[in-house]
């Protein structure tokens, strides 16, 4: 279950990459990673009340959930941030493996913050999937390539620590309340977060998202499945495992990056994505 609930997570995430890739087209960076929760929350809402209706949910949580909840808004909110701008600015099928970066750091990060351990092989596992992501990087050239779009890589890079600390409260969190209140209650405090910093950007008073209405919809669903998808994931697997398995969303970015905006390097960075894929096996065996 965690497996295929994981990879699941991984084919959102490329959707949503997809969808704020078109959206970054239209609005800045800020009023973009602002109207991803905003527009995310009508969903919550409606399943929400399916699940009490059904007595699927009975809204139980911890004081435990709210100090997890209120860490991962302020960390979700600065990797939607950067990872929003790190878009803007970028080919996605370039920024996106930045974005991943996360698996690497957790085997830091996580044995400290969640006590899950992975052994030696797994972490090789991990690994390969790092590696994959970098091959996406590497050209003639490639020097020159990272100095072109330097700050894209380091909001990309803030936004992967900062996803890192996402999947470590995310599985804190759903320890102790379900996927999907869990998934709610973090979309919600991230929004009320933003919400100051969208306003200075205009336009959100009059609620105009300069035509963007349809793909932040679109994005809005895609970032309700993943979540739930992700934190069902974090109730079966380590968390390590789960950040390395979503790491094959890279495969259908590179896909659609190509397909929907024509972005070049095609070759080249499918290859490193089925490296990743590679890895992402290597962890289902071990798993």
């Amino acid at each position: 279950m965690g497996v295929f609930f994981s990879i699941l997570a991984g084919l959102l995430s490329a959707s949503k990459d997809l969808a704020s890739k078109r959206i970054s087209l239209s609005i800045s960076g800020v009023l973009s990673a602002f109207g991803s929760f905003l527009f995310a929350l009508p969903y919550y809402l409606v399943l929400l009340g399916f699940l009490y209706l059904f007595g699927l949910e009975d809204f139980t949580y911890s004081s435990q959930f709210i100090s997890f909840v209120f860490l991962r808004a302020i960390s979700d909110m600065g990797a939607e941030w950067c990872k929003m701008e790190a878009i803007g600015r970028a080919d996605v099928s370039f920024i996106a493996p930045f974005l991943g970066l996360a698996p690497l750091f957790l085997l830091f990060v996580s044995p400290v913050l969640t006590g899950d351990v992975i052994s030696l092989s797994g972490m090789g596992a991990v690994l390969v999937v790092i590696f994959g992501t970098l091959v996406i990087l590497t050209k003639k050239g490639s020097f020159s390539h990272v100095l072109e779009h330097k700050h894209a890589l380091l909001f990309a890079l803030g936004s992967s620590l900062c996803f890192t600390f996402n999947s470590c409260f995310d599985r804190l969190a759903v320890q102790e309340a379900s996927p999907v209140l869990s998934g709610f209650a973090m979309t919600f405090l991230a929004a009320l977060f933003l919400l100051p910093f969208a306003v200075r950007r205009g336009n959100l008073l009059s609620m105009r998202f300069e035509g963007a209405y349809k793909p932040l919809w679109l994005r809005g669903l895609f970032e309700v499945l993943f979540m739930i998808s992700k934190l069902t994931a974090l109730q079966y697997l380590p968390v390590q495992y789960v950040a390395a398995l979503t790491r094959s969303s890279l495969v259908f970015t590179v896909v659609g990056a190509k397909v929907l905006y024509g972005e070049g390097e095609f070759k080249r960075r499918l290859l490193g994505s089925f490296l990743i894929l590679i890895g992402v096996i290597g962890i289902i065996l071990l798993g």
